[in-house]
């Protein structure tokens, strides 16, 4: 015989009776307790549970608040009173308490049994918007909320991305989106007009629509109700009740605008087109990235990509740790602190702490490239044009393509027509015959030059230990060309794309290849513990730093004055740690380089101070460049790991139900609108879409009516509420 089924008794302790409170705990509360799928009562103290809402009536006409009055200092009471009053509840969602005795209140309720989820529609790490979010101003009250968050059985949000941000503090993340009550809207139509209905809260919003609304009101009426901005002549339409809000928005005006400015929680991912993003098929530069790509986050979760947008010529600010590490981003984009804080790149100083991530390398299939290895000579673009891909012979860029392009790009050059060749010491004979060894691999004839000392200033020629491994081939030649091999003498300057997109083995052997051409492993036993590598180009040895984090190596990068070549000279340095993992994940080639390795581990050691991933930064600089920003599947890339403006979709829900054309910001929570579809998104074309709709009739009618349909079925309470009840 099956268990008996009990009904859920949840309790909403309610942060205020306007929007938030009403959206977020009294209607799912109401539609609970209209469809029976849970016993639920709102309260604004917490030493009560409360009133069992039935209707409106209850927080339209005060009844709560009434109730709150009687009860006085609600929490203050005896445990007896607090244990009998919630006999019986299960569930407590609390919508920000404010009173440092909420986390008492909470810590109370989980001892004795109950669900305690805390609610939240915002970020705790800021809000742009003093008016209406003064709670999130005071270092306090954040502390406060913190802690209920990370001793709360979980946490209530509204959206996917704001959820991220909770889960540092608590794993378990309901997310429950906003919803409206159908019913309370009645679809009407009004005279030709513009308009806005919002609180003063979003003052801002109005930053770069202003002009717009100005000029359009010399041609059409424009109204605002609950909010007008000082600078805009149009007509005010008053403040309303939160109960009389929906009979006086029906038909208040025909389109219906909703901007959102692009602030400092905005295009928070805008960062220069080289920057490095770890996805599911290598590490790409972000200006390469398209839509459909699968990117790894932070949370070592894998999301697709659903949008790309490039922005020209944009103020940006590059910052370099002490250890080398470096991002160039606009000055919005956001960076992890020491601290575990989202912070903005104008907000940073010299000697700020910020974190540093190491990641994990998710490709497993070997890259290939497809080139004309039939031609002889003539090789140009025209060739690769016409080229039927199904025709040309492919090269599987596996561990041997791998360990020879590290040795190419340490210590390989080219030189006349057909020339390639890679500098060996006649100190490790081993390499010598190794590389020759590959060179045959890939069907080469080859043979070898003795390297004469260039650094002799008396005229003089004497043999040195270099010798050059040569492989004449016009075809290899154009062939590691194209895989960026290129520069004065054929040296690179970037770690080439068909490593960053190879598998961990390759990006293993290729490492392995570089290191033993121009790195560098001190003796032991002589001394200090010590493991270099050094190039001549910065951006190279940036590129390097990256490919050891995704081995969980964490690296130092600086700068030495050659004085022979007169030239600066970049230095990777690893220390005891970071030889550690080298020695087990990379290693290196030769015999020799080898056993002065695993001297180096083997070496007894003192005190050693464990890394520590995070780093100071020494260098700020500012620039203009092109930017990039990515918007990834279930999370808005402008407040991925940051802020989300609360209840700002509701516009569109309520201007819809009202019968008015909506048209919103192309970013963030407004991008659930399907643009010409069910509502219009500006992108600094706020006039031209403002005309389109003021000018058409049927196409208003068209989108309000395709909008109320998508509404009823996505985002009515009376369909979501199911989810609360379920999740709760």
């Amino acid at each position: 015989m099956s268990a008996e089924w009990t009904m859920k008794k949840i309790v909403f302790l309610m942060a205020d009776a306007w929007a938030c409170g009403l959206y977020r705990c009294y209607m799912p509360a109401l539609w609970m307790n209209k469809l029976g799928l849970a016993d639920a009562y709102c309260s604004f103290h917490g030493a009560r549970i409360g009133m069992k809402p039935t209707d409106y009536s209850l927080l339209f006409n005060q009844g709560l608040e009434n109730q709150a009055g009687l009860i006085g200092n609600g929490y203050f009471v005896s445990e007896e009173e607090l244990f009998a009053e919630y006999a019986g509840v299960d569930v407590v969602v609390c919508q920000r308490q404010e009173r440092e005795i909420a986390l008492s209140h909470l810590r109370f309720m989980k001892a004795h049994g109950k669900r305690v989820y805390c609610e939240f529609d915002d970020s705790l790490t800021g809000h742009p918007i003093k008016a209406t979010a003064k709670h999130w101003q005071s270092p306090e009250k954040v502390k406060l909320y913190t802690q209920m968050c990370e001793e709360a059985t979980g946490v209530i949000v509204t959206n996917e991305v704001l959820g991220n941000e909770f889960r540092r503090l608590n794993s378990n993340i309901l997310v429950l989106p906003n919803s409206i009550d159908c019913t309370q809207y009645r679809d009407g139509r009004a005279d030709l007009s513009i308009g806005y209905a919002g609180s003063p809260g979003h003052k801002r919003d109005f930053k770069y629509i202003s002009y717009t609304l100005t000029k359009l009101a010399r041609k059409y009426a424009v109204k605002f109700m609950g909010y007008k901005p000082d600078d805009i002549k149009a007509e005010y339409m008053g403040s309303t009740k939160i109960g009389d809000y929906p009979d006086k928005l029906s038909g208040a005006f025909s389109v219906g605008v909703a901007p959102l400015i692009r602030d400092d929680f905005s295009d928070k991912k805008c960062l220069v087109g080289d920057t490095l993003v770890v996805s599911v098929n290598g590490i790409k530069k972000i200006n390469s990235l398209k839509i459909g790509d699968l990117v790894i986050q932070s949370d070592k979760s894998v999301n697709k990509i659903i949008g790309v947008t490039k922005y020209n010529n944009q103020d940006t600010i590059k910052i370099t740790t002490s250890n080398g590490y470096t991002v160039e981003g606009t000055p919005n984009h956001k960076i992890l602190d020491s601290c575990g804080n989202w912070v903005m790149l104008s907000d940073l100083l010299i000697g700020s702490c910020v974190a540093i991530t190491k990641f994990g390398i998710k490709q497993i299939k070997y890259q290939s490239m497809k080139f004309p290895l039939l031609l002889t000579k003539g090789l140009g673009s025209d060739i690769f044009n016409e080229a039927d891909d199904d025709m040309l012979p492919q090269i599987i860029i596996n561990e041997k393509w791998g360990l020879l392009l590290g040795f190419l790009f340490g210590d390989g050059h080219m030189h006349g027509f057909n020339r390639v060749a890679i500098s060996c010491s006649t100190d490790y004979p081993d390499i010598i015959e190794l590389v020759e060894k590959l060179f045959k691999g890939c069907g080469m004839r080859v043979n070898s030059a003795k390297r004469y000392d260039k650094r002799l200033k008396d005229g003089t020629n004497r043999l040195a230990k270099g010798v050059d491994v040569i492989a004449n081939s016009r075809i290899l030649r154009l062939l590691f060309e194209s895989m960026g091999f290129v520069g004065r003498n054929g040296k690179v300057f970037r770690v080439p794309q068909i490593i960053f997109n190879s598998p961990k083995s390759v990006i293993r052997e290729f490492l392995k290849g570089l290191f033993e051409s121009d790195g560098c492993i001190a003796d032991a036993t002589k001394g200090h513990v010590r493991l270099t590598f050094c190039t001549k180009n910065k951006r190279f040895a940036e590129d390097i730093a990256i490919l050891l984090l995704g081995f969980g190596i964490k690296s130092k990068s600086g700068s030495m004055h050659n004085k022979i070549y007169n030239r600066d000279y970049y230095i990777i340095s690893l220390g005891r740690e970071g030889i550690d993992l080298f020695a087990t994940d990379i290693g290196f080639v030769s015999d020799k380089k080898k056993k002065r390795l695993m001297n180096a581990v083997d070496k007894k050691r003192g005190n050693i101070k464990k890394w520590e991933w995070n780093d100071n930064i020494v260098s700020i600089c500012f620039s203009r460049n092109d930017v990039y920003d990515i918007e990834v599947e279930n999370k808005h890339s402008y407040i991925a790991n940051g802020f989300i403006s609360h209840n700002s979709n509701i516009k569109w829900l309520e201007y819809s139900l009202s019968g008015i054309a909506t048209i919103a910001e192309d970013f963030g929570p407004y991008q659930c609108i399907r643009n010409g579809e069910d509502g219009y998104l500006a992108n600094r074309n706020w006039d031209e879409l403002i005309e389109h709709l003021m000018n058409d009739e049927s196409e208003r009618e068209r989108i309000v009516r395709n909008a109320q349909e998508r509404i009823r079925k996505e985002y009515s309470i009376e369909n979501t509420v199911h989810n609360w009840a379920n999740l709760l």
